[in-house]
């Protein structure tokens, strides 16, 4: 096989891979908290694209009412963006989380990955701006 012939396959095999990969993801692997909450930890665990996440933070509830919001998910992490899918599995009410304890994140990584910032959402489109800061 001729040096010209070589270099043509390794250009289309280089080509092929560029074009059938996703975004590099950004690393978010650690401990978060929510900005505001200082009690809340958020531990990220990434493998690929794929991310899982455990969150759990106390909050001001009403007597009797449990006294930590727990919840898990996992979600895909393209370049910068995070999707995930959360259930909320100790609300403060029956009705925190919407009507499921189903949530929904969007967020984006920022620059430096020390910030995560977005929305997330409950199964009536309740919810309000996000903001993750690493903690490590």
């Amino acid at each position: 096989m001729s040096h010209k012939s070589v270099m043509v396959a390794v250009f289309g095999l280089l080509m092929l891979v560029a074009v059938s990969s996703k975004t590099l993801a950004a690393d978010v692997t650690g401990v978060w908290r929510y900005e505001g909450l200082p009690d809340s930890e958020v531990t990220i665990a990434q493998d690929g694209n794929l991310v899982y996440i455990s969150a759990h933070h106390g909050v001001n509830s009403a007597p009797g009412a449990p006294a930590a919001i727990i919840s898990y998910g996992i979600g895909v992490i393209d370049g910068d963006k995070i999707k995930v899918q959360f259930k909320v599995v100790r609300r403060p009410t029956p009705t925190w989380g919407g009507t499921n304890g189903v949530t929904y994140q969007d967020l984006t990584v920022s620059p430096d990955g020390k910030t995560v910032t977005g929305t997330w959402r409950n199964d009536v489109g309740q919810g309000p701006a996000a903001k993750l800061i690493r903690v490590y």
